[in-house]
Protein backbone atom coordinates (compact mmCIF):
# COMPACT_ATOMS: atom_id res chain seq x y z
CA UNK A 1 0.00 0.00 0.00
CA UNK A 2 2.83 1.89 0.89
CA UNK A 3 4.71 1.97 -2.54
CA UNK A 4 1.41 2.77 -4.13
CA UNK A 5 1.43 6.04 -2.18
CA UNK A 6 4.77 6.61 -3.45
CA UNK A 7 4.14 5.71 -7.16
CA UNK A 8 1.01 7.77 -7.04
CA UNK A 9 3.30 10.85 -5.65
CA UNK A 10 5.69 10.12 -8.35
CA UNK A 11 3.41 10.14 -11.26
CA UNK A 12 2.06 13.35 -9.61
CA UNK A 13 5.49 14.79 -9.70
CA UNK A 14 6.12 14.29 -12.96
CA UNK A 15 2.96 15.91 -13.85
CA UNK A 16 3.29 18.83 -11.67
CA UNK A 17 6.75 19.52 -12.96
CA UNK A 18 5.33 19.17 -16.98
CA UNK A 19 2.79 21.95 -15.76
CA UNK A 20 5.72 24.28 -13.60
CA UNK A 21 8.74 23.37 -15.50
CA UNK A 22 11.74 25.26 -13.42
CA UNK A 23 9.84 26.30 -10.27
CA UNK A 24 10.03 23.19 -8.24
CA UNK A 25 12.05 20.44 -7.71
CA UNK A 26 11.13 17.19 -6.39
CA UNK A 27 12.73 15.70 -3.54
CA UNK A 28 12.56 12.05 -2.59
CA UNK A 29 13.43 11.41 1.68
CA UNK A 30 15.00 7.75 1.97
CA UNK A 31 14.08 5.58 4.94
CA UNK A 32 18.08 5.85 6.31
CA UNK A 33 16.89 9.37 6.62
CA UNK A 34 19.23 10.95 3.54
CA UNK A 35 17.54 13.17 1.06
CA UNK A 36 18.01 13.57 -2.91
CA UNK A 37 16.82 16.38 -5.06
CA UNK A 38 16.82 16.92 -8.40
CA UNK A 39 14.27 16.03 -11.18
CA UNK A 40 12.05 12.82 -11.50
CA UNK A 41 13.00 11.84 -14.98
CA UNK A 42 11.90 8.11 -15.13
CA UNK A 43 9.62 5.49 -12.79
CA UNK A 44 9.10 1.54 -13.04
CA UNK A 45 5.89 0.79 -11.63
CA UNK A 46 6.27 -0.83 -8.44
CA UNK A 47 10.39 -1.44 -8.25
CA UNK A 48 12.38 1.86 -8.99
CA UNK A 49 13.03 5.86 -9.46
CA UNK A 50 15.26 7.50 -11.64
CA UNK A 51 16.05 11.10 -11.05
CA UNK A 52 18.61 13.89 -11.91
CA UNK A 53 20.18 15.97 -9.98
CA UNK A 54 21.00 19.68 -10.64
CA UNK A 55 24.57 18.37 -11.65
CA UNK A 56 22.76 16.62 -14.49
CA UNK A 57 23.97 13.07 -12.73
CA UNK A 58 21.20 10.63 -13.54
CA UNK A 59 20.48 7.95 -10.04
CA UNK A 60 18.23 5.55 -9.79
CA UNK A 61 16.94 3.93 -6.93
CA UNK A 62 14.58 1.16 -5.67
CA UNK A 63 11.12 1.97 -4.60
CA UNK A 64 11.24 0.08 -1.71
CA UNK A 65 14.44 2.44 -0.39
CA UNK A 66 12.05 5.42 -0.28
CA UNK A 67 9.63 6.75 2.31
CA UNK A 68 8.38 9.89 0.85
CA UNK A 69 8.06 11.84 -2.00
CA UNK A 70 8.26 15.75 -1.70
CA UNK A 71 8.45 19.07 -3.98
CA UNK A 72 10.41 22.25 -2.98
CA UNK A 73 10.60 25.22 -4.76
CA UNK A 74 13.74 25.46 -6.52
CA UNK A 75 15.87 28.27 -5.37
CA UNK A 76 18.65 27.87 -7.50
CA UNK A 77 16.25 29.25 -10.84
CA UNK A 78 16.18 33.48 -11.31
CA UNK A 79 12.43 32.20 -12.09
CA UNK A 80 11.66 31.68 -8.83
CA UNK A 81 13.96 34.23 -6.83
CA UNK A 82 12.20 36.75 -9.06
CA UNK A 83 8.62 35.33 -8.08
CA UNK A 84 9.88 35.30 -4.26
CA UNK A 85 11.16 38.96 -4.56
CA UNK A 86 7.93 40.06 -6.51
CA UNK A 87 5.94 38.14 -3.54
CA UNK A 88 7.24 40.44 -1.24
CA UNK A 89 5.20 43.36 -2.25
CA UNK A 90 2.03 41.16 -2.08
CA UNK A 91 1.10 42.18 1.12
CA UNK A 92 1.52 45.81 0.78
CA UNK A 93 -1.67 48.06 -0.97
CA UNK A 94 -1.47 49.46 -4.04
CA UNK A 95 -2.90 52.51 -4.25
CA UNK A 96 -3.83 54.69 -7.20
CA UNK A 97 -4.25 58.92 -6.71
CA UNK A 98 -4.76 61.85 -9.30
CA UNK A 99 -4.03 64.71 -8.30
CA UNK A 100 -6.02 68.22 -9.40
CA UNK A 101 -3.33 71.59 -8.38
CA UNK A 102 -3.12 75.26 -8.88
CA UNK A 103 -0.16 77.35 -7.77
CA UNK A 104 -1.29 80.56 -5.94
CA UNK A 105 2.33 82.66 -5.83
CA UNK A 106 3.18 82.00 -9.60
CA UNK A 107 1.62 80.60 -12.84
CA UNK A 108 0.86 76.65 -12.67
CA UNK A 109 -1.76 74.40 -12.87
CA UNK A 110 -2.01 70.66 -13.62
CA UNK A 111 -2.32 67.12 -12.82
CA UNK A 112 -1.01 64.33 -12.18
CA UNK A 113 -1.61 60.28 -11.75
CA UNK A 114 -0.14 58.34 -8.95
CA UNK A 115 0.74 54.41 -8.85
CA UNK A 116 2.32 53.26 -5.55
CA UNK A 117 2.54 51.31 -2.56
CA UNK A 118 1.33 51.56 0.88
CA UNK A 119 3.84 50.01 3.21
CA UNK A 120 2.05 51.27 6.42
CA UNK A 121 0.57 54.00 7.77
CA UNK A 122 3.34 56.44 7.61
CA UNK A 123 4.96 55.05 4.32
CA UNK A 124 3.44 55.64 1.05
CA UNK A 125 5.65 55.18 -2.13
CA UNK A 126 3.98 56.34 -5.27
CA UNK A 127 5.11 57.39 -8.89
CA UNK A 128 3.07 60.04 -10.71
CA UNK A 129 2.88 61.25 -13.87
CA UNK A 130 1.00 64.72 -15.14
CA UNK A 131 0.55 67.31 -17.56
CA UNK A 132 1.06 70.58 -15.99
CA UNK A 133 1.63 74.52 -16.90
CA UNK A 134 5.08 75.01 -15.22
CA UNK A 135 6.32 78.93 -14.26
CA UNK A 136 9.41 78.96 -16.52
CA UNK A 137 11.41 82.33 -16.10
CA UNK A 138 11.38 85.08 -14.12
CA UNK A 139 8.40 87.34 -15.77
CA UNK A 140 6.50 84.35 -14.45
CA UNK A 141 5.91 82.92 -17.94
CA UNK A 142 3.99 79.37 -18.10
CA UNK A 143 4.24 76.68 -20.50
CA UNK A 144 3.20 73.30 -21.09
CA UNK A 145 5.28 70.48 -19.52
CA UNK A 146 5.21 66.69 -18.75
CA UNK A 147 6.27 66.08 -15.32
CA UNK A 148 7.50 62.94 -13.69
CA UNK A 149 7.88 62.76 -9.95
CA UNK A 150 8.21 60.21 -6.99
CA UNK A 151 6.24 60.42 -3.80
CA UNK A 152 6.81 59.96 -0.82
CA UNK A 153 3.69 60.11 1.63
CA UNK A 154 2.01 59.39 5.16
CA UNK A 155 -1.07 59.40 7.22
CA UNK A 156 -0.37 60.98 10.68
CA UNK A 157 -3.98 59.34 12.22
CA UNK A 158 -5.16 56.14 12.23
CA UNK A 159 -8.69 57.80 11.59
CA UNK A 160 -11.32 58.46 9.20
CA UNK A 161 -10.36 61.97 8.96
CA UNK A 162 -6.41 62.58 9.21
CA UNK A 163 -3.60 64.68 8.18
CA UNK A 164 -1.27 63.88 5.40
CA UNK A 165 2.12 64.58 4.09
CA UNK A 166 3.58 64.51 0.94
CA UNK A 167 7.05 65.05 -0.33
CA UNK A 168 7.84 65.05 -3.95
CA UNK A 169 10.69 65.21 -6.37
CA UNK A 170 10.86 64.88 -10.00
CA UNK A 171 11.57 66.47 -13.51
CA UNK A 172 9.34 68.94 -16.01
CA UNK A 173 10.25 68.63 -19.23
CA UNK A 174 8.55 71.50 -21.14
CA UNK A 175 6.71 70.70 -24.39
CA UNK A 176 6.12 74.16 -25.70
CA UNK A 177 10.18 75.18 -25.97
CA UNK A 178 10.54 78.58 -27.41
CA UNK A 179 9.36 81.95 -25.76
CA UNK A 180 9.67 85.29 -25.92
CA UNK A 181 11.05 87.40 -22.99
CA UNK A 182 10.43 91.21 -23.05
CA UNK A 183 12.98 93.06 -21.07
CA UNK A 184 12.93 96.93 -22.21
CA UNK A 185 9.71 98.26 -24.71
CA UNK A 186 9.77 101.28 -26.90
CA UNK A 187 7.29 103.99 -27.28
CA UNK A 188 3.28 102.39 -26.43
CA UNK A 189 2.04 99.49 -27.90
CA UNK A 190 -1.90 100.75 -28.31
CA UNK A 191 -0.97 104.66 -28.91
CA UNK A 192 2.43 104.38 -30.05
CA UNK A 193 3.10 103.31 -34.20
CA UNK A 194 6.65 102.91 -33.91
CA UNK A 195 6.10 100.31 -30.80
CA UNK A 196 9.30 98.02 -30.49
CA UNK A 197 11.14 96.14 -27.99
CA UNK A 198 14.19 94.21 -27.26
CA UNK A 199 13.48 90.65 -25.61
CA UNK A 200 15.33 87.28 -25.08
CA UNK A 201 14.27 84.53 -27.27
CA UNK A 202 14.84 81.29 -25.16
CA UNK A 203 14.44 77.65 -25.97
CA UNK A 204 13.23 76.17 -23.07
CA UNK A 205 14.12 72.32 -21.68
CA UNK A 206 12.82 71.80 -18.07
CA UNK A 207 14.58 70.70 -15.46
CA UNK A 208 13.96 69.31 -11.54
CA UNK A 209 11.50 69.80 -10.19
CA UNK A 210 10.10 69.37 -5.91
CA UNK A 211 7.06 69.87 -3.91
CA UNK A 212 6.02 69.68 0.24
CA UNK A 213 2.69 68.83 0.97
CA UNK A 214 0.56 69.02 4.12
CA UNK A 215 -3.28 68.35 4.21
CA UNK A 216 -6.63 66.52 5.21
CA UNK A 217 -7.68 63.11 3.94
CA UNK A 218 -10.97 62.09 4.25
CA UNK A 219 -11.55 58.47 3.61
CA UNK A 220 -15.04 57.31 2.22
CA UNK A 221 -16.24 53.95 1.58
CA UNK A 222 -13.95 53.01 -1.57
CA UNK A 223 -11.03 55.28 -1.18
CA UNK A 224 -10.44 58.56 -0.40
CA UNK A 225 -10.55 62.48 -1.02
CA UNK A 226 -7.58 64.95 -0.08
CA UNK A 227 -7.28 68.61 -0.02
CA UNK A 228 -3.90 70.15 0.91
CA UNK A 229 -1.21 72.97 0.41
CA UNK A 230 1.96 72.82 -0.76
CA UNK A 231 5.37 74.83 -1.40
CA UNK A 232 6.16 73.74 -4.92
CA UNK A 233 9.44 74.42 -6.71
CA UNK A 234 10.72 74.18 -10.32
CA UNK A 235 13.44 75.08 -12.68
CA UNK A 236 14.31 75.47 -15.79
CA UNK A 237 17.39 75.11 -18.30
CA UNK A 238 17.32 77.51 -21.28
CA UNK A 239 19.31 78.78 -24.24
CA UNK A 240 18.81 82.53 -24.20
CA UNK A 241 19.64 85.11 -27.73
CA UNK A 242 19.40 88.86 -27.24
CA UNK A 243 16.33 90.20 -29.93
CA UNK A 244 14.95 93.47 -31.12
CA UNK A 245 11.76 93.33 -32.06
CA UNK A 246 10.53 96.45 -34.47
CA UNK A 247 7.17 98.04 -35.29
CA UNK A 248 7.00 95.52 -38.21
CA UNK A 249 7.84 92.74 -35.69
CA UNK A 250 11.06 91.97 -37.56
CA UNK A 251 13.36 90.29 -35.14
CA UNK A 252 17.05 91.01 -35.38
CA UNK A 253 19.81 89.25 -33.38
CA UNK A 254 21.23 92.36 -31.30
CA UNK A 255 23.65 90.11 -28.75
CA UNK A 256 25.43 86.97 -28.42
CA UNK A 257 23.39 83.59 -27.54
CA UNK A 258 23.97 82.10 -23.50
CA UNK A 259 22.95 78.96 -21.10
CA UNK A 260 21.29 80.24 -18.24
CA UNK A 261 18.64 78.51 -15.17
CA UNK A 262 15.61 79.91 -13.79
CA UNK A 263 14.70 78.25 -10.41
CA UNK A 264 10.74 79.23 -8.74
CA UNK A 265 8.81 78.46 -6.20
CA UNK A 266 5.34 79.50 -4.53
CA UNK A 267 2.59 77.63 -2.28
CA UNK A 268 -0.35 76.24 -4.04
CA UNK A 269 -3.60 74.13 -3.56
CA UNK A 270 -4.18 70.95 -4.73
CA UNK A 271 -7.19 68.39 -4.05
CA UNK A 272 -6.65 64.92 -5.19
CA UNK A 273 -9.06 61.66 -4.91
CA UNK A 274 -7.46 58.10 -4.48
CA UNK A 275 -8.55 54.18 -4.36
Amino acid sequence: MKNLLILFTLLFSINSFAQSAGDYIDVLHFKDGSVVKGIVLEQILGKSVSIQNKDGELKKFQLSEIEKVSKELDLSSQRVRTKLWMNKFKPFKKEYTIDFESSLGMKGAGFRVYNGYKFSRFAILSLGVGFEVLAINYQNLAAPSLSLNLAFSGEILDKRITPYYQVELGYGYVIERNNIEIFEEYGNLVEDDSFAFDAYKTTNYGGPMGALVFGLKLKIKKGYIKLALDYKANSNFYDATPVHVDKNNTMKIIGESFKSFSLLSGAGVRIGVGF
